[in-house]
Parts: C-alpha cells; sequence; structure tokens
C-alpha cells in the first residue's frame, strides 16, 4: 500500500480499503473523520422469538458503544429449521478505527460507507489494525484447531463405548444384527459399520447371519 507523508487515503466509494495517488492536501491534515455508516445485522436460530429477542439485545450492546442514528427492524424469518432476523443500522463512528473495531466485535452481514467520500489513515493506525488483525487470525485459528481436535477425540471415545457395548452383547449370547440392533435401539443400517469393523478387527466373530465373541462358544 502507498502512503504519503505517514498516512493512508483510503476511498470510500470502492467499498473498502484501496489507494488514493495524490492525496489532498486538506485531507492530510485531518487528524480524526467521523464515518456514517450504513450496516446490517443478523442472527439465525430457533426459536423465532428468542432469535427477536437476542438480537435486540444485541443492538442494544451495540448502542452503549457507539452512536446509532436509525434502526430499521425485519421481523424474523423461517429458513428450514431455523428463524432468521435482521436489523439494519445507520451508526456515526469517531473515526476508521472505531469502524473496523465494530466490525471485529460485532461481525457485521455487511458494511456501507456512507460518508465521507475518502477517509485519512495514519501509518500507526494501520500497523496497530494488521497486528490486531493478525492476533486475531492466530486465535481463530488456534480455536478452531482446538475444537476439532476435541471433537476428534470425543467422536473416538464414543465409538469406543459404543464397540465396547456392542462386544459386551455379544459375549453374553450370540445374536444376528437384527438384535443386536433392537438392544442398542439403533436402526440396522446405522449399526451395521460399527459391527463390521468389529469383526474385522476380530474382536468378534461371525458365523451365517450370527455374531459371537471369541471367547464364547458357538452354539449348534
Amino acid at each position: 500500500m502507498h502512503s504519503d507523508k505517514g498516512r493512508f487515503i483510503v476511498g470510500a466509494d470502492a467499498g473498502g480499503l484501496r489507494n488514493l495517488f495524490n492525496a489532498r492536501p486538506d485531507l492530510l491534515c485531518m487528524e480524526k473523520q467521523p464515518v456514517l455508516v450504513r450496516t446490517i445485522l443478523e442472527i439465525l436460530g430457533a426459536p423465532k422469538q428468542h432469535v427477536e429477542d437476542a438480537l435486540k439485545k444485541y443492538v442494544d450492546s451495540i448502542r452503549k458503544v457507539h452512536k446509532i442514528l436509525e434502526e430499521k427492524w425485519h421481523p424474523a424469518e423461517q429458513k428450514e429449521s431455523l428463524f432468521s432476523a435482521f436489523c439494519e443500522l445507520e451508526i456515526q463512528f469517531q473515526d476508521v478505527m472505531e469502524l473496523l473495531d465494530f466490525c471485529f466485535e460485532s461481525m457485521p452481514g455487511s458494511v456501507e460507507i456512507i460518508e465521507p467520500a475518502s477517509l485519512t489513515l495514519q501509518t500507526t493506525d494501520i500497523t496497530d489494525f494488521l497486528n490486531d488483525l493478525q492476533g486475531r487470525l492466530h486465535y481463530a485459528d488456534m480455536t478452531v484447531k482446538n475444537l476439532k481436535a476435541q471433537a476428534q477425540m470425543l467422536d473416538q471415545n464414543a465409538t469406543g463405548v459404543f464397540q465396547n457395548f456392542i462386544v459386551r452383547l455379544v459375549e453374553r449370547e450370540p445374536m444376528n444384527l437384527g438384535k443386536i440392533a433392537k438392544m442398542v435401539g439403533v436402526a440396522e443400517d446405522m449399526i451395521e459399520p460399527f459391527v463390521k469393523r468389529l469383526v474385522e478387527s476380530k474382536r468378534i466373530k461371525k458365523k451365517d447371519d450370527t455374531y459371537f465373541a471369541e471367547h464364547v462358544k458357538e452354539q449348534a
């Protein structure tokens, strides 16, 4: 990104950060520029009343921090099994850095800068913003990886418990897939892959349609 006298010039009409060459001197003298923004906040969930109440609380929390000029509420509409409610807001920010903080904290669905037509950022502000961005991205990446590892561990543990239960059943008495499914309370087509893996790992055996544990004598 090109800079001029330690400042970055950003064009709001482009809908995001972009360079402006040959910056106007009057813009370079501005320390802070109020920013008027139209933004959309959306919440998805269920039931309908809970979604609408949650969105109102969400906007109330934003109102305590930022200056909301206008609000336009839309009732929750059903989308498959969930409900979606959204609110259009016009917010006056003290400067562009306050706007960027809002985007980080509130995660709006969309942001449109109404005015001014161009914005001025100091290089120190950009540096702080990029460092904050990297920190948040690293934290999000670490969180996702941890959650994925936890989910895999839970899945492995649940699978182990489930397979052990099947083994204990056929240790008590040999039985076919239908009876195993009935005892476990799971449909045959869903439990069959688990039983097949137990047979492949030689934890249980199969003869004809009957499953039994290795150390249990096969019924004649």
